[in-house]
Order: structure tokens, then C-alpha cells, then sequence
């Protein structure tokens, strides 16, 4: 140190500052290592990985409200609510894409409870065989489907089979002589048996089955027939009464046997779990029905799955 008293001070200061700037950074070095678990390692320690956010496709028919449609080239709808919750509880990411409901399974051909190992690969749409989505929203919990897919735990509950007659028209389900239904779709519903066992008695109960609701409410304008049953979904907006109706189809997510399917139920059933127990299930689909102002068929089942 120099034998100038000004001097000797002015080095001790600048030792100081030194000293005082090495100090801060050890110790603001000192936190960053251990909260980051020490050198070169996360916050799980040495050799730990932070896991990674999984984001899947599901497919969603984009024509079909209240559970899902396109709006300003958005797909919304009740089912995307419910599985984007789902899914945030579960601790994964979705992206729904809008198609057409053939991409995800087709059902014209075969009639599905004759599904046999011949046909099971036809029967799985192009967009799920060929990995562009990993599930399907809104399918019908049906025994057969179970040979081609898996699904998730029931989320919501389809639409409502619904014995529908023209409005002002004095018909009630005692007066009913004659009924057409939706071919394939409620054939065999527990809401029909209970109708013709309840006119078990009464002769000239006629029924047939029609191809869509289109032409079943046609049968029923033209007079060929009294009533029509048809899914709530499809009942017009004005113009009809409805008589009666039962609870519809379970709904989960279909997803193809493999991988990739059992990743994405493994994610959003404990989330389905968690939305159907803490009421954001049904707060979402109650938001629906306020939306639906009275239209029926825009107005969703708001039952919780799990009472059924």
C-alpha cells in the first residue's frame, strides 16, 4: 500500500466496492443454485426433467349445437367447454377441430350393433386412423363402438329422444294412434317401448321409421303420421310441442386403441372427475341453457352423468 495517506485511501475504497459487488452476486448466485436445485440442474434436482404439457387434437362434428358448432370460424359448443375444463384440470392441453362426424366414426354402413372384426377397420373415421386427431367429442357411449374405440368417462349427456307433435294440434300421448321415428338413431329407446306399452291396448298404433328429422317431422306435416320422435337437437324452433322425452345418450370422448388414445384418457378422465364433482360441469352447462333462451333445441341436458 502506498505510503500516501490519500492514496492508501482511495485504494480501501475501491477494495471496498469490490468487495461489496462480489458479495451481492455470490449470494444472489447462492439463491439462483439452490432454487434451481444446484448446478445445471432444475428445480427436481440433478438429473431431473420438468415434465412436459401434453396438447392432443380432438375432432368435434362442427354442425351440431348446442354441443358443438362453428361461429365466426370458431368451434364452440358445450361439449368444447366441457372438455377444454377437463382437460386444464387434468393437466393437458386440447385443440378442437372442426369435421365432419364420418372423420371421426362412420355409421351408415354397417348398422352398428352388427360390428363384427371384418368391418372394424371401415368403421373407424380416416381423421382418427390416420393420427390427424387422437379423439372425437360427443360420442354416444354405445356397447358396439367399444370393438373400435375407447372412450373417456361420461361428461355430459346427449341429446334428448322427444315425442314431438304439431303445436295447437290437441294430441297428447293417450290420443296417439300413430308414430315415426328416426331410423337407426332411437330405434328400440327406452322412450318408444314405454309408448307403445302404454297403447299396448289400443288397436291401429302404427309406427315406422324414418331416414333423418327431416323426414320424420315431413311424415308427420303430411299427415301420414301423429307424432315423430326425434332427437332434441333437431326439434324447430317453432311450430311443435313436445309430449314427452328421456334422457339421451351418454357422451364421452372416443379415442383409438393404442398409445396415444389411453395418453389422452389418462389426462382427461381425473380432470371429467374433478369438473363433475366441483360444479364447474355444471355451471358451464348452464351457461348453455341461459344462451338457448328457451329454443329447445338448442337448450343441452343439464343432468350430471354420474346420477344416471
Amino acid at each position: 500500500i502506498s505510503a500516501d495517506p490519500l492514496l492508501t485511501l482511495m485504494y480501501r475504497f475501491a477494495f471496498f466496492c469490490l468487495f461489496a459487488v462480489v458479495a451481492s452476486e455470490t449470494t444472489n448466485w447462492n439463491v439462483a443454485f439452490a432454487n434451481n436445485g444446484g448446478c445445471g440442474c432444475g428445480t427436481g434436482g440433478c438429473g431431473a426433467t420438468t415434465p412436459t404439457r401434453q396438447t392432443f387434437v380432438i375432432g368435434t362434428e362442427d354442425t351440431y349445437p348446442p354441443y358443438s358448432t362453428t361461429a365466426n370460424g370458431v368451434v364452440e359448443g358445450l361439449s368444447i367447454d366441457l372438455i377444454q375444463a377437463a382437460a386444464a384440470a387434468g393437466g393437458c392441453d386440447v385443440e378442437m377441430m372442426g369435421l365432419i362426424w364420418p372423420d371421426c366414426l362412420r355409421s351408415g354402413y354397417p348398422v352398428e350393433p352388427a360390428l363384427t372384426s371384418n368391418n372394424l377397420a371401415w368403421y373407424l373415421g380416416p381423421a382418427m386412423k390416420q393420427g390427424q386427431i387422437q379423439g372425437c367429442a360427443s360420442t354416444g357411449i354405445v356397447e358396439a363402438r367399444k370393438m373400435v374405440v375407447n372412450y373417456s368417462k361420461v361428461y355430459a349427456v346427449g341429446p334428448s329422444p322427444s315425442i314431438i307433435v304439431p303445436a295447437g294440434s290437441g294430441l297428447t300421448l293417450a290420443n296417439l294412434n300413430s308414430i315415426t321415428w328416426v331410423e337407426g338413431t332411437f330405434s328400440n329407446n327406452g322412450l318408444l317401448n314405454n309408448f307403445q306399452a302404454g297403447l299396448a291396448a289400443q288397436i291401429g298404433t302404427q309406427t315406422a321409421t324414418a331416414g333423418n328429422a327431416n323426414d320424420a317431422i315431413a311424415k308427420v306435416t303430411d299427415g301420414t303420421f301423429q307424432a315423430a320422435i326425434i332427437s332434441s337437437n333437431n326439434i324447430p324452433t317453432s311450430g311443435w310441442t313436445v309430449l314427452s322425452s328421456i334422457s339421451g345418450t351418454p357422451f364421452g370422448v372416443s379415442v383409438p386403441k393404442g398409445a396415444a388414445g389411453k395418453a389422452l384418457i389418462a389426462c382427461l378422465n381425473p380432470g371429467i372427475d374433478q369438473i363433475l364433482a366441483n360444479g364447474v360441469a355444471a355451471n358451464i352447462c348452464q351457461q348453455w341453457v341461459a344462451k338457448a333462451n328457451g329454443v329447445a333445441a338448442l337448450t343441452p341436458d343439464c343432468t350430471n352423468p354420474n346420477t344416471l
